[in-house]
């Protein structure tokens, strides 16, 4: 039998609606970095040129041992501030 949905309060915006645009990407760090080598840079590219016309506000990144070289490969590493999470190495 499925549970049922709580019951959730009815939203009433109080401020102009904004947009975010975020990127989320799971970079198999041991495979694409490690055995692959980049593949030529597809990833750098792809973070760059799905960032055009407009950037993103927030990426955020999972399986990624080097977020500034990520951020290098990809042209931007001037544009944005790196938090590191409290992972491991994977």
């Amino acid at each position: 039998r499925a549970a049922s949905m709580p019951a959730l309060w009815t939203y009433a915006a109080v401020e102009p609606e904004i947009h975010v645009k975020v990127l989320t990407y799971n970079l198999f760090w041991w495979s694409l970095f490690r055995d692959h080598h980049t593949e030529g840079g597809a990833p750098f590219r792809l973070i760059k040129q799905s960032g055009q016309p407009e950037a993103y506000d927030l990426m955020g990144f999972q399986e990624c041992d080097d977020g500034d070289l990520v951020l290098r490969g990809a042209g931007l590493h001037d544009q944005y501030t790196i938090h590191r999470g409290m992972g491991q190495e994977t």
